[in-house]
């Protein structure tokens, strides 16, 4: 990890150059000549590939260290968590219902439960089944947590952790 936390702070580094020379650019106070915008606006796009670049690799550090800070603990399997979700979504349904359809701002108790949400839902994602109950609950959570209708990595990398138990099963 230490050698791809590396690679990204170097990327960091370098976009950070680019957007030097993005800034001096547009502040200078040099003449304009012909193809200077074309040329600046080519530099903004390669620093915005860039940082979405640097905020990929970002991103799968961060799942990496998620994963390797789960525990095979019993507390932690799959389908103690999915329960877990599916209670903290049952109690979030009920705080709806009793603000009824007219409400205007949501509760502190609403935002806690999102992150709950949230916060079981990445551990969820990030679990190797080991038993077919797991592997069952994480396939469940998937089609619960996206209703038919939201895309994100989270459902593909389950998806793939359950055949690859399954294969091994």
């Amino acid at each position: 990890m230490t050698s791809n936390l590396t690679g990204v702070i170097s990327s960091a580094y370098d976009l950070s150059s680019v957007l030097r020379v993005c800034i001096r650019a547009l502040e200078g106070d040099a003449r304009y000549e012909p193809g200077d915008n074309v040329a600046t606006a080519s530099t903004v796009r390669k620093a915005q590939e860039m940082a979405g670049d640097v905020i990929d690799s970002l991103e799968r550090l961060e799942t990496e260290a998620n994963r390797s800070q789960l525990s095979d603990g019993p507390e932690d399997c799959a389908s103690v968590m999915v329960d877990q979700w599916k209670a903290a979504r049952k109690a979030r349904e009920a705080v709806l219902r009793s603000l009824g359809p007219h409400h205007k701002d949501d509760p502190a108790e609403l935002e806690s439960l999102d992150e709950l949400l949230g916060a079981l839902g990445g551990k969820i994602s990030h679990c190797n089944p080991q038993s077919h109950a797991d592997a069952a609950a994480m396939l469940e959570w998937c089609i619960l947590d996206c209703g038919g209708e939201i895309l994100c990595d989270d459902y593909p990398r389950v998806q793939q952790a359950v055949i690859d138990y399954l294969r091994t099963a």
